[in-house]
């Protein structure tokens, strides 16, 4: 994945090598947003994170570097105006809880 962030002139890369270990959770509290429930979803990851400005030189992580990273995603579920429409499901909130270097 690669976001480009002109604004600051910076380039990010973000490569997911391996995704792993998910649970998925429905609030055990009854938590809605507009009437719905949240879906509570965490994972890990290993991934590359590398954040380069516009020479190319690298100002955040590093291309060599695989990070395990731990995310929790609360997500709601969204009904289109179209009734024809199944209902999806959108990204709510997200938070790292935590991160640490895989290979030291």
């Amino acid at each position: 994945i690669t976001f480009q962030t002109q604004q600051v002139g910076v380039v990010c890369f973000w490569m997911f090598l391996d995704v792993y270990v998910y649970v998925m959770h429905v609030c055990s509290r009854a938590r809605l947003v507009d009437g719905e429930p949240i879906l509570i979803i965490t994972f890990q990851t290993q991934q590359v994170n590398c954040t380069r400005n516009q020479k190319g030189e690298v100002v955040d992580g590093s291309p060599d570097s695989i990070v395990e990273m731990y995310y929790v995603w609360a997500m709601a579920r969204h009904f289109s105006e179209d009734i024809a429409e199944p209902p999806t499901w959108k990204l709510h909130e997200m938070a790292i809880q935590h991160a640490r270097p895989l290979l030291a």
